[in-house]
């Protein structure tokens, strides 16, 4: 990454993370001084990050705790007790946020099927000792079976689109067999009859899931949803038309970002 890029991340985290944070990213990033950065959070939570993907997980970080894509509507932000699903955890950066917000009545499981990202996300829920989180590393998708997932160059753009990492000026690095179950699986498989809040951020495979989860989505399984939609693969109205078909109502919200914008949902009372 640019040297002014780097710059461009120190500004907001000056505001945003400890200071002791923002001194050793930066430092870690010029110098490259050790393979792992360990740092806090600005909620006390502890976090470890391999520095192959350190300006990756800089960004994310600012993006859950200084831009707070997922906060946008104060009703979508987590509360004690919530039972949350996190489809497309990464590196656990915002899943280690929402185990503070539902609290030791709340539950958080996270999915996430990149091997590399999981095993780093799954340190980092050892890390904080958290008892009200689970992580898979299985894929939330369409269909149960398994499914090739292609490794971006930039690990936070692995997708099951080989088109999105090409369009996102990515090479693809390898490809992984994943196992991949349905959202109505999941659900199934940890017993649970009601969500509060399901994020999906997938990398361009959001319609998949969500057309292939109809009557989940019609029923009263989910009562909100937030949504990464990655505006290179499918238009967001796609996606609002789809949920307010189901009955839900739709918030679009635009950040003006190149790729990325956002769907909040709630089921209609």
């Amino acid at each position: 990454m640019p040297l002014k890029e780097v710059i461009e991340l120190i500004a907001p985290s000056l505001v945003t993370l400890p200071l002791s944070s923002t001194i050793k990213l930066t430092l870690s990033y010029l110098i490259r001084i050790s393979r792992l950065v360990r740092i806090s959070l600005p909620d006390g939570m502890k976090i470890c990050i391999p520095s192959m993907i350190l300006s990756t997980a800089w960004n994310n970080i600012l993006h859950i705790y200084y831009h707070k894509d997922y906060e946008l509507i104060r009703e979508y932000i987590p509360r004690n007790g919530w039972k949350v699903f996190d489809i497309g955890s990464f590196i656990g950066v915002w899943l280690l946020k929402v185990a503070q917000y539902v609290g030791s009545n709340g539950l958080v499981i996270g999915f996430e099927p990149n091997p590399i990202a999981y095993r780093i996300a799954y340190v980092n829920v050892k890390l904080n000792g958290l008892r009200n989180v689970l992580l898979s590393n299985y894929a939330i998708g369409d269909y149960d079976g398994i499914k090739t997932l292609y490794m971006s160059e930039d690990l936070i753009n692995s997708s099951f689109i080989e088109d999105y990492i090409v369009d996102m000026g990515r090479c693809i690095v390898s490809r992984r067999c994943t196992r991949m179950i349905t959202l109505e699986k999941a659900l199934k498989m940890y017993n649970i009859s009601k969500l509060d809040l399901v994020k999906i951020d997938v990398e361009g495979y959001e319609y998949n899931i969500l057309s292939s989860s109809r009557r989940i989505l019609k029923d009263d399984f989910i009562k909100r949803l937030i949504i990464e939609v990655h505006k290179n693969v499918v238009q967001p109205k796609v996606i609002m038309d789809l949920l307010e078909d189901l009955g839900w109502n739709v918030v679009y919200i635009d950040l003006d970002l190149e790729v990325q914008a956002f769907v909040y949902a709630s089921k209609v009372e």
